[in-house]
């Protein structure tokens, strides 16, 4: 079983092909999020009020404010690859959110490409947490086996959004 390592400097945690394998998923919807971003750069007023895609970037701004606390997590993690991870994901998450409200027909394949890659991330995640028997703060496999279910239900929805809306 591996768990959060006991308070010490600044680290690096062997997290394993999985957990490698789901931050590549990851840093792709990064860049998918950061390409939204320069796609829409033209784009300088904000669509709130008539916005198509209104719902997905409520859950979106949701999620943004999330990754602000998996910030302050990693922070106590003191992992220097887990924070660099949560600044970009807040970056890319960010990115899309703003690319989201400047030009949402522009940004809405990258938005889904996003959330793609993200709930495969989070698939495999799954295995991993299954596999390592991971822990973290006090919190059980089992109890991050929830948190994994609330975030690709959270994407699963931002995602039906994309495609509905």
């Amino acid at each position: 079983m591996t768990t959060t390592p006991k308070p010490q400097g600044w680290h690096i945690i062997n997290w394993g092909v999985l957990g490698w394998v789901e931050t590549a998923f990851k840093v792709a919807a990064i860049i998918a999020a950061l390409l939204a971003f320069g796609a829409t750069g033209a784009a300088s007023d904000f669509q709130i009020v008539g916005n198509p895609r209104l719902f997905s970037v409520i859950i979106l701004a949701l999620a943004t404010l999330a990754t602000i606390a998996q910030i302050g997590l990693r922070l106590q993690l003191k992992d220097i690859i887990a924070l660099a991870f949560a600044v970009a994901y807040f970056i890319g998450h960010s990115a899309l959110l703003i690319a989201l409200l400047r030009a949402p027909a522009i940004a809405q394949g990258y938005g889904i490409a996003f959330a793609v890659l993200i709930l495969a991330g989070d698939v495999v995640k799954f295995r991993w947490l299954t596999v390592s028997g991971y822990t973290e703060a006090g919190v059980p496999t089992s109890g991050l086996f929830k948190l994994v279910y609330a975030v690709l239900s959270i994407y699963t929805l931002f995602l039906l959004g994309l495609l509905i809306g």
